[in-house]
């Protein structure tokens, strides 16, 4: 339940929480309460401008949490009424892929592999519609698809001391058989340099839009503001697979590692990030 700032869930384990205050079109400091033991965690939440989407990130037991929820994209959104038009969205750090304090600047990547790289260009996530195509639905051959694109880029140093990264996600909407819900999905392809006399870093990975209990993927009630990828996708017969990314470097030991990245816009977003 999201109400007046709060939002109060029951967790799959039976724990309660409660977050609070979330404020409509900022960022700012929130606490997680477990009303039964009284514990509390410190973190941060940022809420879409209209309230209808947010997300949050604390420690609790030197474990990073992650929250999100909002009101789902109603109905009639999907209904094939939107023009040809291009949306502008912008893809959030995932607080438990930072380094210390130094957050995530490339989406997709892990600390470690890039992900906090200086100097990253980072363009918006891109939303394609084609005039009067349903959003996401599958059941007609001429309907054109909502496509999405964003891509990173980072160049740091000369000679032996230059780093670099640069990743590319493409995906489309599209309607989940096993929910009857739109959801989107694509890869993520990048590579790292993580010095210039080292191998490069393949990073390879799906994406998919991540479903709140009651499997809904896109919230923003009449319009679309706001949604989260993580790593998992779905493969060519529309079946959803759990997955993990992978960054792998030749002669060296493949890694996989998972990412929440939160996704907003649309509709006024006050693009402040998360600190």
């Amino acid at each position: 339940m999201l109400q007046n700032g709060t939002f109060d869930a029951l967790l799959d384990n039976g724990a309660q929480i409660i977050l609070s205050p979330l404020t409509p079109g900022s960022t700012n400091a929130v606490t997680v309460t477990n009303p039964i033991t009284g514990a509390t965690a410190a973190g941060t939440a940022t809420m879409t401008s209209d309230g209808n989407f947010f997300y949050a990130t604390d420690r609790w037991l030197g474990f990073t949490e992650f929250y999100f929820g909002g009101v789902p994209v109603n109905q009639s959104f999907y209904a094939g009424n939107l023009p040809a038009q291009i949306t502008a969205f912008q893809v959030q750090p995932d607080g438990a892929l930072a380094a210390g304090s130094q957050a995530q600047t490339i989406p997709f990547l892990p600390s470690n592999f890039g992900g906090t790289m200086p100097n990253a260009s980072v363009s918006n996530l891109y939303l394609a519609t084609g005039v009067n195509s349903p959003f996401g639905s599958n059941a007609s051959s001429n309907f054109v698809s909502p496509k999405l694109l964003q891509a990173s880029l980072a160049v740091n140093g000369q000679g032996a001391n230059q780093t670099s990264a640069l990743v590319v996600t493409t995906g489309n909407f599209f309607t989940y058989t096993g929910t009857g819900m739109v959801a989107a999905a694509g890869p993520v392809r990048g590579t790292v340099m993580l010095n210039a006399t080292s191998p490069p870093v393949h990073i390879g990975s799906g994406i998919a839009t991540v479903p709140d209990g009651n499997g809904n993927n896109l919230f923003g009630g009449n319009t679309l503001s706001g949604f989260v990828l993580d790593q998992n996708q779905y493969d060519f017969n529309g079946t959803y697979v759990p997955s993990t990314a992978s960054a792998a470097q030749f002669g060296a030991t493949t890694v996989n590692y998972a990412f929440n990245q939160p996704v907003c816009g649309g509709s006024g977003f006050l693009d402040s990030g998360i600190s």
